[in-house]
């Protein structure tokens, strides 16, 4: 990587990436960083969560070589931690978050800034087809509504102002994986601020490449909407009725012998079991029905 220029004390935005185990991807992800085309004086914060790979070695590079890069690192266990690590130690008024398995465009801190400026908190565009999604589903360009409740945006890809994180009191670290951003973004959204799409804000997203780990993130997320509805059913999350989850678990009966003889099909049904089965986990595990 070249040297880069001195940037300058201040800085209106501050990129947040949380670490762990990255890397594979790490590398990709700092040089599409390094080659931000804006006038945006912006710092980047790279916050490692007990990475156990060469990450730590990784960072300690690009940081001794690009002034302003700061290390940091959160003992505290999950991406959210990390990501109020580095947000606490932040200098800008915006916070960026994308992650170490993505790739940023050139543009994405310039368009993240300038539609902070027009909005409270921004989710960008995830790019589908730098790296194609295999079996698993692609992103929509736009940011969905969820629980039947209300719209999220992905973490790899968001913006919000720091004055905002502040007032809600920053991510949950009780939810270390699944919902993580789906909690914080619907926060914002109960505490009277707009979420907004940025479609200009794009970062090429890596899919779940193997079926296993496709499986865990489902699982994970499954026993995640519990804890929502657990927080949120007095905002108005709707409980899953019991005529939705018999039609899911009468689906995934039906639907197995498709399953077992197409591997398209497979991705799609081992995903709805797992997610299935961590509500079902989730649900004994806080003493209350969401499944």
């Amino acid at each position: 990587m070249p040297t880069q220029p001195d940037w300058p004390d201040r800085v209106t935005a501050s990129v947040i990436v949380p670490i762990r185990d990255a890397a594979l991807t790490l590398p990709e992800q700092l040089a599409a960083l390094a080659a931000q085309d804006t006038d945006v004086e912006w710092e980047l914060l790279l916050v490692d969560n007990g990475s156990r790979d060469e990450s730590p070695s990784i960072i300690r590079e690009y940081a001794d070589r690009w002034p302003r890069v700061r290390h940091l690192v959160c003992e505290r266990p999950g991406a959210n931690a990390a990501r109020n690590t580095g947000a606490e130690m932040a200098r800008g008024a915006h916070l960026l978050y994308c992650d170490a398995d993505d790739v940023v465009h050139p543009s994405w801190v310039g368009a993240m800034t300038a539609s902070l400026e027009l909005h409270d908190a921004v989710g960008g565009r995830l790019d589908n087809e730098t790296f194609p999604p295999g079996h698993m589903p692609r992103h929509p360009d736009r940011l969905p509504v969820t629980g039947r409740f209300l719209q999220r945006a992905v973490t790899a890809n968001f913006g919000v102002r720091r004055s905002v994180w502040s007032h809600v009191g920053g991510f949950n670290e009780e939810y270390e994986y699944g919902s993580t951003d789906t909690e914080f973004c619907w926060r914002v959204q109960l505490a009277g601020y707009e979420l907004a799409y940025a479609p200009e804000a794009v970062v090429a997203y890596r899919h779940r490449a193997t079926l296993a780990s496709a499986a865990r993130k489902s699982y994970r997320t499954g026993q995640a909407h519990v804890r929502l509805y657990r927080d949120f059913r007095d905002s108005g999350m709707p409980r899953s009725s019991w005529p939705r989850t018999i039609g899911r678990w009468g689906l995934l009966a039906l639907r197995l012998p498709r399953a077992l003889a197409s591997e398209p099909y497979r991705w799609t049904w081992v995903r709805e079991a797992a997610q299935t089965w961590g509500r079902v986990v989730g649900s004994v595990r806080l003493g209350l029905r969401y499944l």
